[in-house]
C-alpha cells in the first residue's frame, strides 16, 4: 500500500469512528439525569406498567417515606408482591427481594427503557 492509499484509509477511519461516537453520544443523550427521573414521580410515588420478556406487569409506588423513596406493590396476574421503591441519584431502584436499579433511557412520551438484573424493561409511567 503506498503512502496515499494509507492516509485515505486512515481518514476513512477516523471518520467511521467518529460517526460512532456520535451515535453514541445521542443514544446517552436519551438517558434522562436525576431531575427528569424526579420530575416523573414529582407528586410522589405513582403507577408504572412494564413488561420484560413477554412478563407484565405493574409497579404501585407509594410515597411512605418521602416524595422519592417509600413502599411498592408489584402485581403480575392475580398475584401482588410488596417491596419498596426510591430514587437514587438518576436510577429508579426497586426491591422486591433484591434490591435492583437502573438508569432510566426515554423512548417516548412517558416511556422508558431500564435494565434490571441484565433483563430489558419497557416501561410506561
Amino acid at each position: 500500500m503506498n503512502l496515499k492509499n494509507l492516509a485515505v484509509a486512515a481518514c476513512a477511519v477516523l471518520a467511521l469512528s467518529a460517526c460512532a461516537t456520535e451515535e453514541t453520544t445521542e443514544k446517552a443523550s436519551n438517558t434522562l439525569d436525576a431531575k427528569a427521573v424526579q420530575a416523573i414521580f414529582k407528586m410522589g410515588g405513582g403507577t408504572c406498567t412494564w413488561s420484560s420478556g413477554g412478563v407484565e406487569g405493574e409497579d404501585y409506588y407509594y410515597s411512605t417515606t418521602s416524595k422519592s423513596t417509600g413502599e411498592a406493590d408489584r402485581v403480575i396476574g392475580g398475584d401482588t408482591v410488596q417491596g419498596s421503591w426510591s430514587l437514587k441519584g438518576n436510577q429508579l431502584c426497586t426491591n422486591f427481594g433484591t434490591e435492583l436499579c437502573s438508569p432510566l433511557e426515554e423512548v417516548g412520551k412517558k416511556k422508558y427503557k431500564a435494565v434490571y438484573g441484565g433483563k430489558v424493561y419497557d416501561i410506561s409511567c
